[in-house]
C-alpha cells in the first residue's frame, strides 16, 4: 500500500494519484549517481590528488587571435592553453587542462568562431 504523503491515507499500490486529496504519490527517488570530479594525473607517479599551479611566462597572447577576436579574445585563449602542474607526490612538473582552462577555450573558439561568421557574412553579402 503507499500512503500519501499529504493527507496519509493508504491507497492500492498501483495507485498515481492519492483518492481523498488528489495529490500525487510518488515512488522513494532512486538516489543520482554523483560522478567524481576528475582530477589530473601525474605522468610520472599517477598521483591524481595535491597538485599546486606553477606559473607559466609566455608571451600573453598569440597576433592572429588578437586580430580576431580582439582583446578579451585573446585573455580567453591564453588562460585557455594547459595549466602547469606541480605534483604533490613526486615534486615533478607537468601540463594538463583543468576546468577553467577548458571553459576558457571552449568560450574562446565561440568568440572565433562568431567572428569569423561576421566577416564571412560580410564579405559575402552583395
Amino acid at each position: 500500500m503507499k500512503q500519501c504523503s499529504y493527507c496519509g491515507r493508504e491507497n492500492d499500490p498501483a495507485a498515481y494519484i492519492c483518492q481523498e486529496c488528489g495529490t500525487l504519490l510518488s515512488e522513494d527517488p532512486a538516489p543520482v549517481p554523483v560522478e567524481p570530479v576528475r582530477q589530473p594525473r601525474c605522468p610520472s607517479c599517477g598521483e591524481t590528488s595535491a597538485h599546486e599551479r606553477v606559473a607559466i611566462f609566455v608571451r600573453p597572447w598569440s597576433l592572429v587571435v588578437f586580430l580576431l577576436t580582439g582583446l578579451f579574445g585573446a585573455m580567453l585563449w591564453r588562460s585557455g592553453k594547459k595549466a602547469r602542474l606541480r605534483c604533490g607526490g613526486c615534486g615533478g612538473l607537468f601540463y594538463s587542462h583543468i576546468t577553467s582552462t577548458k571553459l576558457s577555450l571552449y568560450l574562446a573558439w565561440c568568440l572565433i568562431a562568431f567572428k569569423v561568421l561576421a566577416v564571412l557574412m560580410i564579405v559575402l553579402s552583395p
